[in-house]
């Protein structure tokens, strides 16, 4: 839901003084309320904030948080860096655009390449500022939440191997994406790529688990040959039948495999 706080028609009429912004004006004006001088809610797309941002004296809301004009300090309208708060996300999570940027800082694969030297003083610089000793500024800190956040678990406070992590399920995934979507493979090939491809999927699971709350390791072995047996299975089962189909073309039995 997007508001837009609208000003008195006399700025609007002095801000669109040509005839053809006067349209625009009776446009806009015909939105306001008489009374309170005040827009109504209306929604709009995240491209249609920023033009009017843009164009029109007015300040526009997304979800309560303001959407700035677009500029190198703000992306998708809201603010890069926004004052530091600790251990919590950087973009708000009440509208789509803020939990979609949250999630290209947790994927983002740039974390990959953080040596153990930075990733020290990150941790040392959050220290830092949970004593009130930090003077770093806003984006600094974000930047070592961020790397801190990505390489070290959150309960148990131990590295998580690189291929593990979030920022490396697609780095690292897309080698077995690749193994599986192989043209008319052998039956050893499928079920090998099938159990790396699960292999990989238990491996992340486990290294990014809720360690506060131990499970058997009974359970994750029960869990991980269970995805291993379905997905061979089901693979396996299905290539037979498309390759016993007399119905499907020989080009559609390749593509489809």
């Amino acid at each position: 839901m997007v508001r837009l706080i609208g000003k008195t028609e006399r700025n609007l009429h002095a801000h669109y003084p040509s005839r053809m912004d006067a349209r625009i004006w009776i446009k806009w004006s015909a939105l306001i309320n008489p009374v309170t001088r005040d827009a109504p809610r209306i929604r709009l797309h995240p491209i249609i904030v920023e033009a009017l941002n843009a164009h029109v004296p007015c300040t526009v809301t997304c979800g309560g948080h303001p959407m700035n004009q677009m500029s190198s300090d703000t992306v998708f309208g809201f603010v890069k860096y926004p004052p530091f708060r600790l251990n919590q996300p950087r973009f708000p999570q009440e509208t789509f655009l803020g939990r979609y940027l949250h999630y290209l800082d947790v994927v983002d694969p740039s974390t990959l390449f953080v040596s153990d030297k930075r990733l020290r003083e990150c941790v040392q610089l959050l220290d830092d500022y949970k004593l009130g000793k930090a003077t770093a500024p806003d984006k600094e800190l974000w930047r070592a939440q961020k790397i801190k956040q990505a390489i070290l678990h959150p309960d148990t406070g131990e590295k998580v191997l690189a291929p593990f992590r979030m920022s490396g399920f697609v780095p690292f995934g897309w080698i077995t994406v690749t193994g599986m979507l192989l043209p008319n493979p052998s039956w050893p090939t499928l079920l090998f790529w099938q159990w790396m491809n699960q292999s990989h999927n238990a491996c992340v699971n486990y290294a990014n688990r809720n360690a506060t709350q131990p499970q058997p390791l009974s359970t994750y072995v029960g869990a991980y040959a269970a995805a291993v047996s379905a997905a061979c299975s089901i693979s396996a089962g299905l290539t037979y039948f498309i390759k016993k189909s007399t119905s499907l073309p020989p080009t559609t039995q390749l593509i489809v495999q």
